[in-house]
């Protein structure tokens, strides 16, 4: 959807001209860094799902390691099981903390990528984001 920016006639003055020059460029600027922004955000979400994904499997991958060491002492295997179901827990215990850590961040992502999108009105709430390369804030939505 094209702005207002574009609509809009341009008077005969040169610095009128000019200025409405800049605002288009300027408008083309903004658009551009939406879009980046809206790419490493949907790249943000799946790699957080990635790592709470191959996190739940590592420890499935654990659990089916602990019957795999039959050429070994008694002991030895009592010691590489309890080994297995440790490192198992370790890693479904990481997997649930992410998972309650990032529930709330990623709503909030899946609500600004749906408004990016088109889908839906700007949510209601918002919180100001200071980004890396640029002084300037951009609001985040809550929902």
């Amino acid at each position: 959807m094209l702005s207002w920016i574009w609509f809009t006639a341009s008077g005969s003055e040169v610095l009128e001209d000019n200025v409405n020059e800049n605002l288009c460029a300027e408008w083309c600027k903004a658009c551009a860094r939406v879009h980046c922004y809206w790419e490493e955000i949907k790249l943000i979400d799946e790699e957080m799902g990635h790592a709470v994904a191959f996190t739940k499997w590592r420890g499935d991958w654990w659990l089916k390691q602990v019957n795999l060491c039959q050429n070994v002492s008694a002991e030895a295997r009592d010691s590489l099981k309890a080994y297995g179901r440790q490192q198992s827990a370790i890693e479904q215990e990481q997997a649930q903390v992410w998972e309650a850590e990032w529930l709330l961040v990623c709503a909030q992502v899946r609500g600004v990528l749906v408004y990016l999108d088109g889908e839906s009105e700007i949510p209601t709430g918002s919180r100001n984001v200071e980004l890396e390369d640029d002084d300037d804030e951009f609001e985040l939505f809550n929902n």
